[in-house]
């Protein structure tokens, strides 16, 4: 059986780990969403599939190869990403055979989306809007259920979408709370010596052993380091190669593999990525599904920072309302205030012509109608430079380093 699997999707709504991870290979107990995927295709007799993806090909190709694991036969497709599912078929061309099953490959697909041990979708999938479709040709209306920007608004599905870091978190809390032996695919299932009121853990060949931790249920993945000392409570997954210093508390937490945590984090129900603590408190932890994908690159900001908020509209319209009786005099003003109503300026932020030139696009994002009166002519280069770093959207951090220092020395010198 042939299917076509879409990986298209650039993963800006589980920023930051989308700079490391597409969402088809963000790991769960040890494997990732794509492997989780095949496994199950596999088991209900899938020979051939084609893989379309978006991004990191060299990184799909270092992690699932040809196939050869499962014993079917897979090919990576580089293709543009987040597009209509009807034009990703159209580029395979003769190697879309259809019909054939479609379906997302970054989104955990659920055994009960499908009927008895074959792939046919079941009526809890129609009646959920699954992202699963068996399509007689290119034209049929039920690949529309593939498409990304209409689906992750679907609140029937949970975190099964990945559609946002709170999704991530609570997929592999329920992965760890299945009491499934598969969660250890690289080690064996026991329990820890001198702990006699735990219910299991799960921990790797070559893993050190949490000796002084509290774990009802986790995972921990090859090559993880623990250090005696270490409180770990609740669901926690430690990923491969990842390290946790003595004094560290966590609780429910999921640790990124290769992530390092100092002695002094306390985190609960959180996400460890690359040092950086991802937590309920975080403003990226919730999404608005409506704005996914609407930066133009990836690891931005998730909420476009040139986009006012409803008061700054209502209070443009307001100010507007106000400076019409004067005529001419304040109608450059005016403009500037009519593209804060229509969504294209923020009211208040630093005019694009005062920001230094390697970091211009900054400047435009932040740019409001109305000037600070206390922004200097003279602009306070390190702090764009960080604000450039935050918004991702620098041409490059050493040029932008080299101009802000440039500007330092031109003002010393004056």
């Amino acid at each position: 059986m042939h299917v076509i699997l879409l990986a298209d999707r650039l993963g800006q709504e589980v920023a930051p780990i989308d700079r490391r991870y597409s969402p088809a290979l963000l790991p769960i107990a040890g494997r990732s969403v794509l492997e989780r995927n095949l496994d199950l295709l596999v088991g209900r007799g899938v020979t051939h599939i084609s893989l379309i993806i978006a991004r990191d090909p060299e990184w799909f190709r270092a992690r699932i190869a040809d196939g050869s694991r499962w014993g079917i036969d897979l090919d990576i497709l580089p293709m543009p990403g987040e597009r209509d599912p009807r034009e990703q078929i159209k580029r395979l061309g003769a190697m879309a055979a259809l019909p054939a099953p479609v379906l997302r490959a970054d989104v955990l697909l659920m055994p009960e989306w499908f009927k008895d041990d074959s792939l046919t979708i079941s009526e809890q999938a129609m009646a959920s809007g699954a992202p699963v479709c068996h399509p007689a040709s290119v034209a049929d209306p039920s690949l529309a259920r593939l498409h990304w920007p209409e689906l992750r608004d679907n609140a029937q599905l949970g975190p099964a979408l990945l559609a946002s870091l709170s999704h991530y978190h609570a997929l592999v809390m329920q992965a760890l709370d299945a009491d499934d032996s598969g969660l250890a695919p690289h080690g064996e299932r026991g329990v820890l010596p001198g702990e006699q009121g735990l219910h299991h853990v799960y921990y790797a060949a070559g893993a050190t052993r949490l000796d002084e931790s509290r774990l009802t249920g986790g995972f921990a993945g090859i090559t993880t380091h623990v250090e005696p000392g270490v409180l770990l409570k609740g669901h926690c997954c430690l990923e491969q190669g990842s390290y946790v210093e003595e004094g560290a508390m966590l609780e429910d937490c999921v640790i990124l593999p290769f992530t390092r945590v100092h002695g002094g984090q306390q985190i609960n129900a959180g996400i460890l990525f690359e040092g950086e603590a991802l937590d309920r408190t975080a403003p990226h932890w919730l999404k608005d599904r409506r704005q996914a994908g609407a930066a133009s690159q990836r690891g931005v900001a998730y909420r476009n920072p040139a986009r006012p908020e409803w008061q700054e509209r209502i209070l443009a319209a307001l100010i507007t309302l106000a400076t019409r009786p004067f005529g001419s005099r304040y109608k450059e003003l005016r403009h500037r205030l009519r593209q804060v109503q229509d969504s294209r300026m923020r009211l208040f932020g630093a005019l694009p012509e005062r920001s230094p030139p390697p970091l211009d696009r900054v400047g435009i994002s932040s740019a409001g109608a109305i000037q600070p009166p206390d922004w200097r002519a003279t602009p306070d280069a390190f702090a764009a430079t960080l604000e450039a770093i935050q918004v991702g959207q620098t041409p490059g951090l050493r040029g932008a380093l080299r101009e802000a220092w440039r500007l330092r020395q031109q003002g010393k010198q004056q």
